[in-house]
């Protein structure tokens, strides 16, 4: 098993390559676009077969993770073209560990108070906001004219997690479903951005 804090390095830097990539006048297509196709099945066969734990991620969080980045690549190809799909595939994924999350992270801090007012609780949390990260390049690299739908999708996450917390639901069933909501929200919204 991996550490997780190298984990969260790994994660850090795969989001920064992304932005840097998407900002290169690079052409990826074709074989390129072939290649990702086929090692995105390869590595789902692995997942399935091998069982792989990488720092807190389980065999079932990868293979949701990689159909979730593929599903990401997928469509929004034919709006940016393959290389940029591929980057911002990657950043809206992991955009969205923090926006599905984000109730959960308001829930931690309330039933940690009152400890979660010194910054030794919000320091132990820094891997966790720096995935709000690409919230930021993408405002700085598009033009969204309606954020509606990324409100409405809040109030879906915070319903879908006050069922997870209130209710007692299994989250193992309910927690993939949080995520491609929210995943879906934030694909539609990035499909219709003008680039700046």
């Amino acid at each position: 098993m991996v550490d997780y804090g190298w984990v969260q390095v790994a994660l850090l830097l795969q989001m920064v390559f992304w932005m840097y990539l998407y900002k290169w006048d690079v052409k990826l297509h074709g074989v390129f676009q072939v290649l990702f196709y086929a090692a995105y099945a390869v590595a789902a066969g692995y997942i399935i077969l091998a069982q792989p734990v990488v720092g807190h991620f389980t065999p079932w969080l990868l293979l949701q993770y990689s159909v979730y980045i593929m599903l990401s690549v997928t469509l929004l190809t034919p709006r940016y073209g393959f290389k940029d799909a591929l980057c911002l595939g990657f950043l809206v994924v992991y955009l969205n560990s923090f926006y599905w999350e984000l109730f959960y992270h308001v829930h931690e801090f309330q039933i940690w108070l009152p400890a979660s007012l010194w910054p030794h609780w919000w320091y132990l949390r820094i891997p966790q906001w720096l995935r709000a990260v690409p919230a930021w390049w993408l405002g700085r690299n598009f033009v969204f004219r309606d954020l509606r739908l990324v409100s409405a999708g809040l109030v879906v996450s915070y319903f879908l997690t006050w069922l997870r917390l209130g209710l007692v639901w299994p989250g193992t069933y309910l927690h993939p479903l949080h995520r491609v909501i929210c995943l879906g929200v934030l694909l539609k919204v990035v499909a219709e951005a003008e680039v700046k």
